[in-house]
């Protein structure tokens, strides 16, 4: 008799492991069908794009994974038009990425930007674009020189989505990063133009080391991209390599590493030993604060204009402020909504864990909480939308870190410890039906057999959600629930409706949407554990349905 409990309390944690599997393998479906989608997305920029902010534009020439220069008729460059992806796609606002196009002048600075295309839901990305000043706000940054985004609110009722294009942008174009512009290596023979018993290089950081062939530091190469990527001479950019002497001081020697200038220009620098020598001896300090009148120095005959985008490209790069302190980016995002969400999970805590959850002056008072911070100041709920926007992209634990501790416990605690956390202590929607449920005594009883046919509605929606998300159909899935319509400024008619019925019903049938309506409900019931008496039921049935539907919908997708 002894070994029944053990075979029980056994069965009952590899359903555990099988319910956490399926909540896994759902991810994984997710994500290989967002890259198989985000790789047949086309990556082209195209003319008709950049005419919208060069209105001379007559040629677009490609430059690099999401990035192409914009030439007029004649030639000269007016500009180049940058995709934020990939390098931004790591970037989750409320659900997913969001995929930015950004037109930058000569100069660097942004003439415009605009939403490609993005992983968060339609109403929050509305939201971002008809909003008469955060897009605008953003021109004359110039991301490209390290500077910070111009002050601009993000935008209301779509924070997360408007912050993460912003930094999206910045993970494309921010200084000190990689050039897309110029991406030839530095070679040994180019480094023995200074340094002629150079035997090797060793790429250290945003420098190169140069050695002799007994491993000998003779002195550094450094490479004036990304800083002169938008420094254009008479038909495009020049980056220049800086010879600089052991101790990383001083100027040993200047040349041309590679150019998108006209060439006859471009050869009569690399032929004019005194203007190249006119750096020669001058240390990084006295370059970066470089007078060009007080120094003597002149354009190049016959070259004036790439000899002048030249000299302040190597300007530009040393007036890197290096011995300034680096600003560190805080790992997390924290924010005044992400202390109110920590609050409200503490508190939630306390209600599952205490005699409190039985109080009904305790839940009534917590109720009324819920409805106020989390549901009418934040408008922070999970979601289909959010859960299935993570599955794809990843959790935006950077952005939205009191979120992601929100759907962790939501997720963990039912499938840990029994108690369903979310349904019963944290949703503000759940809350508003119980106090609307509080109003009037007498209730409906819903027939039994309506109730098990109504009961089945979530697990076709949570159905319908997954098909659609894997198959690419694009269906809104926030139009499946009323929880956006929290966030009021972005929420959808959908929603609305949802939430106005839901919350009507529950007046005369306790928790109605919660029973027989919300399919992020069903997700959760589905992850919660009964203890060592758990055994195979319904629902786990139902979730290996829920995977052939969705393996389904991932081979019809990748079919399309």
């Amino acid at each position: 008799m002894s070994g029944a409990p053990v075979t029980a309390r056994r069965s009952a944690v590899w359903l555990r492991v099988w319910r956490a599997g399926v909540i896994a393998a759902v991810a994984g479906l997710l994500h290989t069908a967002a890259e198989w989608r985000s790789a047949r997305q086309p990556a082209g920029l195209t003319l008709e794009q950049a005419r919208r902010y060069f209105p001379k534009a007559a040629v677009v020439e490609t430059e690099g994974p999401g990035r192409v220069r914009v030439k007029d008729a004649a030639g000269v460059e007016q500009g180049e038009l940058v995709g934020t992806s990939p390098e931004g796609d790591r970037v989750i606002g409320y659900s997913g990425p969001t995929r930015g196009l950004v037109a930058l002048g000569t100069d660097g600075a942004v003439r415009g930007v605009e939403i490609l295309s993005s992983g968060d839901t339609p109403e929050h990305v509305e939201e971002v674009v008809k909003d008469g000043k955060f897009l605008p706000g953003l021109a004359g940054w110039r991301p490209g020189e390290g500077g910070a985004p111009p002050r601009v609110e993000a935008v209301s009722g779509a924070t997360l989505t408007s912050l993460a294009l912003v930094e999206a942008i910045q993970k494309k174009l921010g200084a000190g990063g990689k050039s897309l512009r110029f991406t030839k290596p530095v070679t040994l023979e180019e480094v023995r133009g200074f340094f002629p018993a150079a035997a090797g290089v060793e790429p250290d950081g945003d420098r190169t080391r140069v050695v002799d062939a007994a491993g000998v530091l003779l002195g550094w190469a450094v490479r004036t991209s990304p800083e002169a990527d938008n420094v254009s001479g008479y038909a495009g950019p020049t980056e220049c390599l800086v010879g600089l002497d052991a101790a990383g001081t001083t100027v040993v020697g200047v040349q041309v590493h590679e150019s998108y200038d006209t060439e006859s220009y471009v050869q009569t620098i690399r032929d004019d030993t005194y203007y190249r020598g006119l750096f020669k001896g001058r240390t990084v300090e006295e370059l970066g604060k470089l007078d060009y009148a007080a120094a003597g120095f002149e354009g190049v005959s016959g070259a004036t204009l790439t000899s002048w985008a030249m000299a302040e490209g190597i300007k530009k790069r040393f007036a890197r402020k290096a011995a300034a302190p680096a600003v560190v980016k805080p790992l997390l995002n924290w924010t005044r909504r992400d202390t109110v969400l920590a609050a409200v999970l503490a508190g939630a805590l306390v209600m599952a864990f205490t005699r409190l959850r039985g109080n009904a002056k305790a839940r009534l008072v917590w109720n009324a909480v819920l409805v106020g911070a989390l549901g009418l100041m934040n408008g922070d709920m999970i979601s289909l939308t959010l859960l299935g926007g993570w599955g794809a992209h990843g959790a935006g634990w950077r952005t939205a870190p009191g979120l992601v501790l929100l759907a962790a416990a939501a997720l963990l605690v039912p499938w840990g410890v029994r108690r369903q956390l979310y349904c019963h202590h944290v949703c503000p929607h759940g809350a508003a039906q119980s106090l609307l449920g509080a109003v009037v005594k007498k209730k409906w009883t819903v027939p039994a057999g309506v109730a098990v046919w109504l009961g089945r509605v979530p697990f076709v929606l949570l159905a319908v959600a997954l098909v659609s998300a894997v198959a690419g159909w694009g269906l809104d899935l926030a139009a499946l629930e009323p929880f956006e319509a929290w966030l009021w400024p972005a929420a959808g008619v959908a929603s609305a409706v949802i939430a106005v019925a839901g919350l009507v019903a529950a007046v005369k049938i306790p928790q109605a949407y919660c029973h027989y309506g919300c399919p992020t409900g069903a997700l959760l019931k589905f992850v919660r554990s009964t203890g060592a008496a758990d055994r195979w039921n319904r629902r786990d049935t139902a979730a290996v349905a829920l995977l052939l539907l969705g393996a389904a919908g991932l081979w019809w997708g990748g079919r399309m």
